[in-house]
């Protein structure tokens, strides 16, 4: 639990009447007593608006909602317990109740660590004629109240190490004597822990229990680790299972029919396989005891899906927007053709700007404000979206947070840096949101699978899209005029430049594979390392292949400083720092010190964030005079000029970071969340902050402030420091290097 309050919500229908937004909310407590006198507050920070009212007879506080916005609810310590949403022009009622539980009344026990335990096995009528013993009547109910016999039952004392096993009989009762003063998991049907006894030291003590169950019935066809599901019957969630529905449909909102779904569970091999009806639904019923990944034939990582053991029938239900398959095969189709005819008459100097291209587009819908998602800390604030994986690097320009919600999720927020306020929101077409890049007033954000946004960074107006293919694994890059992105047009990996206002196409070059991260800007010129090693140099206008070369196996993406290309380089069984030279692409230097580079997971259609976060062992130069390259278990400062290195500190980080480096100073953040802060000459370090989760993306700093993503949360910590890296990678260009 987040939090020490459990609150109960039960919601009447809006009824559209009024001149205004009644808001109505009903206190209680866990007795079912209504709660008198009791001031509840109503909080629009967007509007700086603080309502208060107190509870009458009945428990009910009364608000008139008029100005638009969130409100958030407190009263007693319960904090932001509740949020109401009010949109322009809105009328009508609403009545929400809430419990107030601050001793927990309600609380789920945690489950006790059975781990590494073998338990003896306790005979259930053992301890009949000992009257010091309790009598445990098991009753064991559907919810209609119907007696379920021959159910498996078990009572665990977990401290003991012991278990009494039974069965309910003909009339759905199990009986138990057990020993007094014991806390007992009570599994059933093999779900551990399913509920909880707790047995008082009193002599001749009975006690009568009743646990509510309900069975799975559904048909399973198996095939491997998959199970095929198919006309689900069951209306709700059982004891072992929750009762999952999705809503697919198009981007016009109609329903899509016949869609293959796919529910890959987290911790396991299991997925769970369906197919949307006529209506656009499909019904799976999914194990508890793991959290599930929504996959369809195109796209993967759209919604994490929660299913933990507990008691209660769990039934849940969401909407996705999808393009459609066969749509997304067709256009699939049309690019191998359209690639099909330009490769055959292939011409490097004519092919990048005379092709005819077709590209799509893909909508965007604005959303409000997500619910208790603001988290104020002593030491600054949280953004917690809840539940949709990592949160990844944010990008913060002037006094705006720009955030996808989660690498599981299509939504994308605009935040005050300061404060964290909602200012706008966004629904994409799709999830697996790269980091936002932005440039000139513009955000570029590819999606995993699979289209190019650009978004106006102060409105949240999309301006263009481009749909480009079935999975994306890089990075945009932008300089003054305009994009460029990597992805296979058809089956043929490619480099593609548009326009950055308009979307307009420039010009297209094929590769030989997908990029490592994205390219990189340096003057009129766009630099590529591909995942195969190969290095390619593009004028930027032109689109022309200007170098290309296969000498070395390139393993990072680059940093052009002058006539110096730095990048990390593959040498068999070992990696090394090096310098190309940017006018023949030449082996020019090669540092001594051997690296052990980070690596992405090369799994493909699985986690395509992970290829396009990408940073492995991406150098970083600083002033011409230190080259700073992070590997498996170190950071590393070079002298630019003479090869040597300068100094050395373990650390172990993950593929995605790469250090903020500026007054003379470079701050990286370690796996185990230690924020620590060098000094660049000296190697000299520093612990700034200790972050508790594990760590998604680059840190970000600006204005004192340093946003770190960790957990699925963005940490928004005040610091002395005054950094500024407002962007992954430093800027649009992916250039790393500060003069």
């Amino acid at each position: 639990m987040k939090s020490l309050f459990l609150f109960l919500f039960f919601c009447t229908t809006t009824i559209y009447s009024s001149a205004q937004f009644l808001y109505t909310l009903r206190v209680k407590n866990t007795q079912g007593q209504m709660m008198r006198n009791v001031e509840v507050t109503a909080v629009n920070s967007l509007q700086d608006i603080t309502l208060r009212a107190t509870t009458d007879n009945e428990g009910i506080a009364f608000f008139q909602l008029i100005e638009p916005g969130t409100y958030k609810f407190s009263f007693l310590e319960a904090k932001d317990v509740v949020s109401a949403e009010v949109k322009p022009g809105m009328r009508g009622k609403f009545t929400r109740s809430v419990t107030y539980d601050p001793k927990g009344v309600f609380a789920e026990k945690p489950k006790a660590d059975r781990t590494g335990i073998s338990f003896a096995t306790g005979e259930p009528y053992a301890l009949r004629n000992d009257r010091s013993a309790c009598k445990v009547n098991i009753s064991v109910k559907t919810t209609k109240l119907t007696l379920v016999p021959h159910v498996h039952i078990s009572i665990v004392s977990v401290k003991n190490k012991i278990k009494y096993s039974s069965k309910t009989n003909a009339s759905g009762k199990a009986i138990f004597y057990l020993p007094v003063n014991e806390e007992y998991e009570v599994d059933v049907e093999g779900i551990i822990a399913y509920d909880h006894l707790s047995i008082n030291a009193y002599s001749g003590m009975e006690l009568s229990e009743v646990i509510f169950y309900e069975k799975t019935k559904v048909n399973e066809i198996v095939k491997g680790d998959t199970l095929v599901q198919n006309r689900i019957a069951q209306t709700a969630g059982t004891s072992s299972h929750i009762h999952y529905t999705l809503n697919l449909k198009d981007f016009n909102g109609d329903p899509l029919a016949n869609e293959p779904v796919y529910m890959k569970a987290m911790n396991s091999a299991r997925v769970f396989e369906g197919k949307t009806n006529d209506q656009g639904k499909c019904v799976l019923m999914l194990l508890k005891g793991d959290d599930y990944i929504l996959n369809l034939k195109h796209e993967s990582g759209l919604l994490l899906v929660n299913a933990p053991t507990s008691k209660g029938f769990k039934t849940e239900s969401s909407t996705r927007r999808y393009r459609g398959s066969k749509v997304i095969e067709k256009l699939i189709a049309e690019q191998k053709a359209e690639m099909d005819r330009i490769m055959a008459q292939f011409d490097e100097k004519n092919v990048a700007q005379n092709a005819e291209m077709t590209f799509h587009e893909t909508p965007v819908e604005k959303i409000g404000v997500p619910e208790n998602y603001l988290i104020q800390t002593p030491e600054g604030f949280n953004i917690d979206f809840s539940n949709s994986g990592r949160a990844g690097t944010p990008t913060v320009i002037g006094d705006r947070m720009y955030s996808q919600q989660g690498m599981y999720s299509s939504n994308y927020f605009c935040l005050k840096a300061n404060t964290g306020s909602f200012l706008w929101g966004l629904e994409l077409g799709e999830s697996g949101i790269s980091p936002a890049v932005y440039h000139k007033g513009i955000l570029l954000i590819n999606t995993a699978s699979c289209t190019l946004y650009a978004i106006d960074a102060e409105s949240g107006e999309l301006l263009w899209s481009r749909w480009l293919a079935s999975y994306v694994y890089s990075t945009p890059t932008a300089d003054d005029n305009s994009v460029y992105v990597v992805y296979s047009h058809g089956g043929y990996p490619v480099i593609v430049s548009f326009d950055l206002r308009t979307g307009k196409f420039n010009w297209m070059q094929p590769v030989d594979n997908e990029a490592i991260a994205c390219p990189v800007i340096a003057g009129n010129e766009v630099h590529l390392a591909s995942q195969s090693g190969i290095y390619y140099v593009f004028d930027k206008e032109s689109g022309d292949k200007m170098l290309t070369s296969s000498t070395v196996k390139v393993v990072s993406s680059p940093t052009i400083v002058g006539d110096n290309i730095f990048v990390t380089a593959s040498f068999g069984v070992s990696e090394k720092l090096v310098v190309l030279d940017r006018k023949t692409l030449k082996l020019k230097k090669t540092y001594s010190t051997s690296l052990t580079s980070l690596k992405t997971t090369g799994v493909r259609n699985v986690d395509e964030t992970d290829q396009m976060n990408f940073n492995g062992s991406h150098p970083i130069v600083y002033q011409n005079k230190y080259v700073i390259v992070t590997d498996r278990g170190a950071i590393r400062a070079f002298d630019a000029n003479s090869e040597k290195l300068i100094w050395e500190k373990p650390i172990a980080t993950n593929s995605d970071q790469l250090p903020i480096v500026a007054n003379d100073r470079v701050i990286i953040t370690s796996t185990t969340g230690d924020v620590i802060s060098y000094d660049i000459e000296t190697g000299t370090s520093k612990l700034i902050k200790k972050v508790d989760g594990d760590i998604e993306g680059q840190p970000i700093a600006r204005n004192g402030l340093l946003f770190i993503a960790a957990g699925g949360i963005i940490k928004v910590i005040k610091i002395i420091q005054r950094f500024t890296w407002n962007q992954w990678n430093k800027d649009a260009s992916h250039n790393t290097v500060w003069e």
